[in-house]
């Protein structure tokens, strides 16, 4: 009988054959274009930790980049790409590594005071903060 068991089985993965089928994405009814825009938050419903860094040049300046310096945003509308950007960070030892000698990395106790200094930070042309993998709008 244990026999039997093993031919039958045997004879099954002969007769096996693996077939690929592709399928194909539904995309009737969803407008792609439109859904590029909804990349962003607004800043004040992120949960932010306690504290965050952020990199600065040696006078203690911002560093705002373009969104199209970061190949993760690449998706973005064009008019998106050249939006000025700040990054920060909630772990001290990534920040530090991207860190260059000609930059100090600072710590912000209280991540509140980039949504009191919005209008600030506007009148400078920067209106996205980079934050992990969120896009925060000012």
């Amino acid at each position: 009988m244990v026999i039997e068991d093993t031919l039958d089985k045997s004879s099954e993965v002969d007769h096996f054959e693996e077939k690929f089928i592709e399928v194909m994405p539904i995309v009737d009814g969803i407008e792609l274009n439109n859904q590029k825009d909804l990349a962003s938050e607004p800043l004040i419903e992120a949960k932010l930790p306690d504290i965050v860094y952020m990199l600065v040049d040696k006078n203690i300046e911002l560093l705002p980049k373009m969104l199209k310096e970061y190949p993760e945003w690449s998706f973005l509308p064009q008019q998106d790409l050249n939006r000025m950007s700040l990054e920060i960070f909630d772990d001290h030892k990534y920040a530090k590594k991207l860190c260059t000698k000609n930059q100090k990395l600072i710590k912000v106790p209280n991540p509140d005071v980039f949504l009191k200094a919005t209008s600030s930070l506007k009148s400078k042309g920067i209106t996205r903060i980079i934050f992990n993998n969120l896009l925060l709008a000012l």
